[in-house]
């Protein structure tokens, strides 16, 4: 069977076709549903990457007041370069290069009597990098909401629980090419039941009840997540954002072990607490900050992992931070809601224009430690893409064991 592989000297070509498909060629206006009484002729679409999917993949339904739907995706590939030294350095020399489908994704989601919305979303990326690991498509999340009452949403189905600020942000709008360090606890997607609550405009609170994914990937009897969110300067251009997460969680087999990468997903996992068995239940707890002045951005969070451990064993504790900071040279700013933000909108034709510097930290209860500085720089190529440079200085430390590793990595993405 043929095997779509793709080499680091096609990348260049990828960012390329990424450029191109990202291009405004597509007049549709996904903002507008037409309704049965409507006698305005139809909108203009030229051949685009939205119109041939609308056409190839799925027939629209007649036009309904009471009904809409978007099909759509999301492609993020990636380049990197790493070289590891010392007690990172593993069984290769020089640099190694791996390419790689980090996210590749078709959702369907749209709203059903005004009242009712209902999301599906599949993953693609282990069946197009022809991974071994588990299913080659993933069911990501699949849920339905209620949003008929003022300032409440309820939700149920798999989706992510509240917890930590950067997994609130969509992987379209995060600054850096991977999430923080710290991001190693934060829980992912689970089966649930969730209820958000937008009391004032400075306050969102949001909690749920959870069990194991629809994946079985995940470990989890049962878990009792909740966030809030408090912002007491909250106007365009300007936010200043305080915020908390806890979270209660039981494993299936008693067991839990916490790997993490240098803050690229290609990169081997150079952290890890091995398996901690005897464990009754895990406490994660996480404070997070951030203040947007215009152009300039500052965030942080700190994440820690309480592990209590059943027959008198002694718990463990692990934690970690990032504190980072943004500047949008076009004048751009990141636009904050419900407690997280939303994707850039460049202000002209040219793009936006971003560089960024974080310093995140990862360590357990025997003093192993994984410290990463990171250097990036974004070019939001319009709202539905963008090109991503990252440079990650990685510092590792456990007991005698000392190593570093450079990291070179790039990223075309294009949602659709």
């Amino acid at each position: 069977m043929p095997v779509w592989r793709c080499k680091v000297k096609n990348f260049p070509v990828v960012l390329i076709i990424t450029a191109l498909v990202a291009s405004p060629v597509s007049a549709e206006d996904r903002s507008n549903t037409a309704t049965p009484d409507d006698n305005s002729p139809p909108p203009q679409i030229t051949i685009g990457l939205r119109s041939i999917i609308k056409k190839t993949v799925v027939a629209p339904p007649p036009p309904s007041s009471q009904f809409t739907y978007k099909v759509g995706g999301l492609l993020m590939y990636d380049a990197v370069w790493y070289q590891g030294n010392d007690a990172l350095q593993g069984i290769t020399t020089g640099y190694t290069d791996k390419t790689g489908f980090r996210r590749a994704r078709l959702f369907v989601r749209g709203r059903a009597y005004r009242d009712w919305g209902y999301n599906m979303t599949l993953e693609f990326s282990d069946a197009l990098n022809n991974s071994s690991k588990g299913n080659p498509i993933n069911i990501l999340q699949t849920f339905i909401s209620y949003s008929g009452f003022r300032t409440v949403k309820i939700k149920a189905g798999q989706f992510f629980e509240p917890f930590s600020l950067e997994g609130a942000d969509s992987s379209n709008t995060i600054t850096f090419m991977e999430r923080g360090l710290p991001y190693t606890f934060s829980p992912s997607r689970s089966v649930g039941i969730g209820i958000s609550i937008a009391p004032a405009r400075k306050v969102y609170l949001e909690a749920g009840a959870f069990k194991d994914d629809l994946n079985a990937s995940s470990n989890l009897k049962r878990a009792f997540t909740g966030r809030a969110a408090y912002a007491p300067i909250n106007t365009k251009g300007r936010t200043l954002h305080f915020g908390t997460g806890v979270s209660y969680r039981v494993p299936i087999e008693n067991t839990l072990r916490y790997r993490a990468r240098a803050e690229s997903d290609l990169a081997p996992a150079w952290f890890s607490t091995g398996t901690i068995r005897n464990v009754d239940h895990i406490v994660l707890t996480g404070l997070q900050a951030v203040a947007v002045e215009g152009a300039v951005s500052l965030q942080a969070e700190y994440v820690r992992s309480d592990v209590s451990r059943s027959n008198d064993r002694q718990g463990r504790t692990i934690d970690g931070y990032y504190v980072y900071a943004s500047w949008f040279l076009t004048g751009e700013s990141r636009p904050y809601r419900n407690g997280g933000f939303a994707r850039i909108k460049p202000k002209n034709s040219g793009g936006a224009w971003e560089v960024a510097v974080r310093k995140s930290a990862i360590q357990d209860w025997n003093g192993q430690r994984l410290n990463d500085f990171t250097l990036g720089c974004n070019w939001y190529i319009n709202k539905d893409a963008r090109l991503m440079v990252n440079y990650v200085y990685a510092n590792y430390k456990e007991s005698i064991a000392h190593g570093n590793a450079n990291i070179f990595q790039i990223r075309g993405q294009i949602d659709f």
